[in-house]
């Protein structure tokens, strides 16, 4: 790709989230976009990613990709210990796998308003539709959902199991949305020309009454996870 769509492309995506984020996928108006990207042709999106949808896909892709190398590295830490990452891992282990990386996201602007628009679209979501979805295919990601779909079905049967996989990540998603939801307003209500680092939106979050990002993921962690493995043994 040359070097001037590339930067074209990446200034569509920028603004194409913060608008998303802000506005709605649905809603947010294209020739906003397209401005604050510093573009003078309201077709750039179509011309670039073809449509509104295919602009949200890549976005999605990109925050999906960005969570890949901490996932991997986590796998691998397991597999340095002779634990194997198969679906007889128990669940808590396999929930936590897949919740931790995208809750870490969240100590980034950008991690921020790519939940913000994954909490527009997750209650609609399906697993089945999920796990055949474009933006996860050959994905860290789409391995560990996939794992924890046969662990809970090999313990309570397919339906039920898929059934619980799917209240789980709307739970997730949930919590996760309001979470960004609340970061999102304190940047805004502590509006400067310089934005804030990991540790002074904890620090705000403190002040609000809120935990500090390492308390909510494990508090996160240790809810969902619980919940999902209710009623299973431990070594499934």
């Amino acid at each position: 790709m040359p070097e001037r769509s590339r930067v074209t492309r990446q200034k569509l995506l920028v603004s194409g989230r913060r608008h998303f984020a802000e506005e709605g996928w649905m809603t947010a108006r294209i020739r906003d976009i397209v401005a604050d990207a510093k573009q003078s042709n309201d077709s750039a999106i179509n011309y670039h990613f073809g449509s509104r949808a295919g602009l949200l896909r890549a976005i999605l892709r990109i925050g999906i990709e960005a969570m890949e190398e901490q996932r991997q590295n986590e796998i691998d830490a397991l597999a340095a210990r002779g634990i194997k990452v198969d679906k007889n891992l128990d669940v808590s282990t396999l929930s936590t796998l897949v919740i931790r990386p995208i809750a870490d996201v969240l100590r980034y602007n950008e991690g921020v308003e790519f939940i913000r628009i994954v909490g527009q679209i997750g209650p609609y979501t399906r697993v089945q539709s999920a796990l055949r979805n474009e933006v996860m295919q050959d994905t860290v990601l789409l391995t560990e959902v996939e794992l924890l779909v046969d662990s809970i079905a090999q313990s309570i049967g397919e339906t039920p199991g898929r059934y619980r996989i799917h209240n789980f990540l709307i739970a997730l998603i949930a919590i996760l949305s309001a979470r960004a939801l609340a970061i999102a307003a304190i940047r805004r209500k502590n509006s400067s020309d310089e934005d804030y680092s990991a540790e002074e939106i904890d620090d705000l979050l403190e002040e609000s009454g809120q935990l500090r990002h390492d308390q909510f993921v494990d508090e996160v962690v240790s809810t969902l996870s619980a919940g999902l493995a209710s009623g299973i043994p431990s070594n499934n």
